[in-house]
């Protein structure tokens, strides 16, 4: 059994696999260690191998934590820059890399093998990242979430409240007809209409391609744009996770 742990910045998934396929799930509040250890307890199977990548707390805190609870029953691998990986990493900068979003790639390409991915992980932030069909990854781009153009808007201007965002099963009409709909209808539509123009100057430059939605409002994005050839994977992160704990019992 494959266990894998993301931990983002206000929750943590964990999952379990058998081979390639996810057998259970759960998550857990970010800053919840003991949550995170009992969901470990339960796996349905003895843990052979686990990966973690973390974008908000320490890692080796937390690898320590599971080693003296579990009494190192298993190796534990932290995604670094420098682990070896079933793709060709071609960003500039791979010490500055989102962990998550090269384990997304890893995750996209394993379940679209030759085709180009556009991966949009609709988050804190939303990251757009593209890998070919090649395998080869060169980066992306990074704007903020939904979340964020709220609490922007609400921090920087004095007299405009602080908005939730929308729920994707809403009807969310175009015009905002008071205030408090014209703050969440123009952060929500303007990330739509990022999402939807960032596709088509991929596809433009790029050629024909996969788009995969993930994250929090990945869902949103997913049912909300207008480009409809796209499809929505809620666990990309941890099934790359789980790709990389694969390729690295290989070597």
């Amino acid at each position: 059994m494959n266990l894998g742990i993301d931990m983002g910045n206000t929750r943590t998934k964990i999952a379990f696999f058998d081979q390639n396929d996810l057998v259970q799930q759960a998550i857990v509040p970010q800053q919840s260690l003991e949550s995170l250890l009992e969901a470990v307890a339960n796996a349905p199977q003895p843990i052979q191998q686990a990966i973690l990548t973390s974008t908000s707390r320490t890692e080796e805190t937390v690898v320590e934590a599971i080693r003296n609870a579990f009494k190192n029953a298993f190796p534990i691998i932290t995604l670094q820059q420098d682990t070896p990986i079933p793709i060709q990493n071609r960003y500039k900068t791979p010490k500055t890399l989102g962990k998550d979003r090269l384990a997304a790639v890893i995750g996209a390409h394993f379940l679209f093998p030759k085709q180009n991915v556009l991966v949009i992980d609709a988050g804190t932030c939303v990251t757009y990242d593209w890998i070919s069909a090649k395998g080869q990854y060169f980066g992306g781009n990074i704007s903020p979430g939904l979340r964020m153009r709220l609490q922007a808007m609400h921090h920087f201007t004095a007299k405009l409240p602080l908005i939730a965002p929308p729920i994707s099963d809403l009807p969310m009409d175009l015009i905002g007809i008071d205030t408090e709909n014209a703050l969440r209808t123009g952060a929500s539509y303007g990330l739509i209409a990022e999402a939807d123009g960032m596709i088509r100057r991929y596809r433009k430059q790029l050629g024909a391609l996969t788009t995969l939605f993930t994250g929090g409002d990945g869902a949103f994005l997913h049912q909300k744009t207008l480009e409809k050839k796209t499809t929505y994977e809620q666990n990309i992160v941890l099934i790359g996770l789980n790709q990389i704990l694969i390729y690295n019992n290989l070597l």
